[in-house]
């Protein structure tokens, strides 16, 4: 009876671990994950204002911290769409080229570490797995007196979410 119940149980985790269940990976940023509702969100501490500010359908609010991949930016937005975290976007300006570099190889470094090469999209480097969309847009303004600012723009997508209609 026992070496029956035994073989039973082998070949049933035989079997589980042979499934392929796919990544179960929703994560948005440190411990949000995507479809989570903006109160849960926010007792997670990660909303840190009540208005939001309305475009492309979403509803956005200023993210309580800013740090990706060991850099820190400007700010960080979290959108919702349909009452759910659909889209984290980070933003950094510098009128320091070294400073801009700095964050744009620390943080492709991090993507391609983590998700292999990049894709070229316009001027944008793009990184996807089955759940998220990691898109940095890296470019300079020139304002009329001929002073630049460097822009390090990085969002991060629900591939499901994010195309969903209202």
């Amino acid at each position: 009876m026992k070496k029956a119940l035994f073989v039973l149980y082998v070949s049933i985790a035989s079997l589980l671990c042979g499934c392929s269940f796919g990544s179960d990976d929703t994560t948005a940023y440190k411990d949000l994950k995507f479809g989570m509702t903006l109160d849960e969100v926010r007792s997670k501490g990660f909303c840190s204002d009540t208005h939001p500010i309305s475009k492309d359908g979403m509803l956005n609010y200023k993210c309580s911290t800013s740090d990706f991949a060991g850099c820190q930016y400007e700010k960080a937005e979290l959108s919702f769409k349909n009452n759910k975290l659909v889209k984290v976007y980070f933003f950094n300006s510098t009128s320091d080229p070294k400073r801009q570099k700095e964050i744009s190889k620390k943080v492709t470094n991090y993507l391609t570490s983590n998700f292999g090469p990049s894709e070229s999209i316009n001027k944008c480097e793009g990184w996807k797995d089955e759940k998220r969309t990691f898109i940095l847009y890296i470019h300079s303004n020139v304002d009329k007196n001929m002073k630049s600012t460097y822009i390090n723009e990085l969002a991060i997508f629900s591939n499901d979410l994010h195309k969903t209609q209202e």
